[in-house]
């Protein structure tokens, strides 16, 4: 009897620890966290919440959401993350979303975030399940815990959310480590195949798979076309259209937002003089883009004192000089965060103006590179996509090339590899240029609307490393806009809600400032950004050769703005300094660069020609604020919590759910949690022997009928 309530009581330990789902969208936290099963109480009622949330849109929504569509909205999604009773290897294959390590079946087991955007089928709810291909293995069919629909655009609260029902969804993903990850195919169960859930519908439209690994360094993002996919679709329409959707691109990429990192013109055949002037063109982006990158966030942190701090010495007083309209009483405006494939495909028209190869309008590329290259024509987008494109694998249908005279297709990405030039603008000239220039210029620097740039220099023909800092063309920048009422155009990924993603430091650099008096300093700065209006709970540091030195706000404010260090300038013997960006709030610890792997390096300062290195920022060392050298959170993978404990451990991910579930803040393991609780199952038994022992020995005589009810007592006392 005691093993077999020992059995029991493991087991109802076992069901209970479940994961949660997470959405990104200004709903109330409470309405996007949901169970990927339903088993407990606690799990039960964030779905039925998640659901009620449809019921409201009766009123407004065509699709007419009925009175008790709460309850049976919660039916179906308990049924539909359940599969098929009599599914097995042979006629089925497949499964339930493996979010524990103990639900891992394979010999190689690792942990994962699987992310993923759907297109709701309106008001029904519809089983979706994805399978992952990769070089090492391929897992069954995983039931994705999907619980949107279609909603009413009055939802939209913030232009970084989307409509509720499609937005970004992510959970845990433990499975045998696939390798490198080559194919993510999705099927919409329309008629019971895998699921419990036997429901039909018309068709929907998927947008992206995202899956990283929790201690990798990549995400890999499979792309989908966008077009309808289901029953009505199987038939009559292009090939590849029924329940099972096939990615048009599969591509991993550096997950982190480092602002440093190799370039992929050279493997393009974009950058023919990739060798000259010290190998420019194997990086991005350089020392001079990235420090444009930051004055370009100073300028948008705080418009006037910009231009007073660094717009020179005269008379003229800042709001003259200043061409914007609508930013006097208000000039803050949030921080760009810049996209570096878009950024070499801006070199592009840098390298043009370097040459002076060609005349004509500023901002097309000359028609000599467009055929050397093989770009598709002589805009300023073709040759931003040309860069920031992808090839497509899809099997029947691959849309118009982004690169010709090349043997695959490239295609736009998808998630949060998506650019478009749709809503963007281009502007060439330095930060204080464009803002001082005209109306125009200004209105592209300073538009709220945009979130995302690219800037470019290129190195002019007087260019040496004996002056590295000297002898720059460009600034060729390009605006991104964000869209409105869900449209979106182009959406930054590594700041954003939409994505579960946080990164405060938009952009950090180093140069040489000269005062009033003529005085030489070399200055680092840094542009720090809080969605949610938080200032840093500790020093915005800057960290050198591993010394730590607190920064000094000087434009904007303190949740949004910049942050400097100034020192004394170097002798011109001096060797390479390493130095990264440092801070800390409720949601973690952060650093750029923020994967802790690439470190800056002080270029043109001595004799130092290196803009990073590679590095290796050790884990078992960095669990303080003191000595992290790498961002806590906030990246694809390990989305953040949030603590108001700065020296909190910001390396510790529990082995079981990695994001947002309320349920496993303790952040203790599944099998840890289990042997715990095996000891005070232990602990319960003895306790009732002992009780057994007083009831059979110092209690007076009872019928042999009482004795087994008192048995059948304790017994369930010590179950419940």
């Amino acid at each position: 009897m005691a093993a077999f309530l020992f059995l029991y009581l493991l087991l109802l330990f076992s069901l209970t620890d479940g994961t949660y789902v997470s959405s990104y969208v200004t709903a109330p936290e409470s309405l996007s966290h949901w169970a990927t099963q339903c088993i407990t109480s606690e799990d039960n009622q964030s779905v039925i919440d998640r659901c009620a949330m449809w019921e409201e849109q009766e009123s407004v929504n065509p699709f007419q959401f009925f009175a008790d569509w709460t309850g049976d909205c919660f039916e179906k999604y308990c049924t539909s993350v359940r599969v098929r009773s009599d599914c097995d290897d042979i006629n089925c294959d497949a499964m339930m979303i493996p979010t524990r390590e103990s639900s891992c079946t394979g010999n190689n087991c690792r942990q994962f975030r699987l992310g993923w955007r759907m297109g709701s089928t309106w008001n029904t709810h519809v089983p979706r399940l994805v399978k992952i291909t990769g070089t090492s293995s391929t897992t069954k069919w995983i039931l994705l815990p999907f619980l949107g629909f279609q909603a009413d655009q009055s939802w939209i609260e913030d232009p970084q959310s989307n409509i509720i029902g499609t937005e970004h969804m992510e959970a845990d993903l433990w499975i045998e480590d696939p390798g490198t990850i080559t194919n993510v195919t999705i099927y919409l169960d329309t008629d019971g195949t895998y699921s419990e859930l036997n429901s039909w519908t018309y068709r929907f439209t998927p947008f992206y798979v995202q899956i990283a690994a929790v201690d990798g360094d990549h995400v890999t993002t499979a792309g989908y076309l966008y077009q309808a996919q289901g029953p009505s679709h199987c038939t009559g329409h292009g090939p590849g259209q029924c329940n099972e959707v096939a990615p048009s691109m599969v591509e991993t990429t550096w997950k982190y937002y480092d602002l440093a990192g190799p370039a992929v013109c050279g493997d393009r055949g974009l950058c023919p003089d990739r060798d000259d002037h010290d190998k420019y063109d194997y990086t991005v982006p350089s020392w001079r883009e990235r420090k444009a990158l930051v004055m370009t966030n100073a300028a948008r942190n705080e418009a006037l004192a910009f231009i007073e701090r660094y717009g020179g010495y005269g008379d003229t007083p800042a709001i003259d000089r200043f061409q914007c309209s609508g930013f006097e009483e208000t000039p803050y405006v949030a921080p760009y965060y810049f996209h570096l494939p878009a950024t070499e495909g801006a070199r592009i028209k840098a390298r043009d103006l370097s040459q002076g190869i060609c005349e004509g309008n500023s901002h097309v590329t000359c028609q000599e590179t467009v055929d050397a290259l093989g770009l598709p024509d002589t805009s300023y987008t073709a040759r931003i996509t040309a860069m920031a494109s992808y090839v497509c694998v899809h099997p029947h249908v691959c849309p118009n090339t982004l690169l010709v005279n090349r043997p695959d297709v490239y295609i736009h990405g998808s998630g949060r590899l998506f650019v478009s030039g749709a809503g963007s603008a281009e502007g060439i000239g330095g930060a204080l240029d464009l803002i001082t220039s005209d109306g125009g210029h200004c209105g592209g620097v300073m538009n709220p609307e945009r979130e995302m740039a690219n800037v470019a220099y290129y190195p002019q023909a007087t260019w040496t490393n004996a002056d590295p800092l000297n002898s720059y063309v460009g600034g060729v920048f390009d605006y991104f806009n964000r869209g409105n009422s869900g449209l979106f155009f182009s959406l930054q990924p590594w700041n954003s809600r939409r994505f579960g993603s946080y990164m405060p430091f938009a952009s950090g650099a180093h140069f040489v400032h000269t005062l009033e008096d003529g005085t030489l300093l070399l200055r680092f700065m840094v542009a720090y950004y809080d969605l949610d209006g938080s200032a840093p709970s500790t020093d915005v540091e800057l960290v050198l050769d591993d010394t730590s030195y607190a920064m000094s706000l000087t434009l904007g404010l303190d949740w949004q703005g910049s942050y400097e260090y100034d020192m004394a300038l170097s002798g011109s013997t001096q060797s390479c300094m390493s130095y990264y960006f440092r801070t800390s709030n409720s949601k973690g610890i952060f650093t750029l660069p923020q994967s802790g792997k690439r470190i800056y390096q002080t270029y043109g300062i001595g004799t130092c020609l290196s803009t990073f290195t590679d590095t290796t920022c050790p884990t078992s060392s960095s669990h303080s604020l003191s000595t992290a050298c790498k961002a806590s959170c906030g990246f694809a993978g390990l989305p953040c919590r949030n603590t108001v404990d700065a020296d909190a451990n910001p390396y510790t991910a529990d082995s079981g759910d990695s994001g947002d579930s309320a349920k496993d803040e303790g952040g203790s393991s599944g099998l840890g949690a289990a042997v715990i609780f095996a000891i005070a199952v232990v602990a319960v038994l003895v306790v009732v022997l002992i009780v057994m022992l007083v009831v059979r020995f110092c209690v007076s005589p009872v019928t042999a009928g009482d004795a087994v009810v008192k048995k059948a007592d304790v017994e369930m006392d010590a179950q419940q």
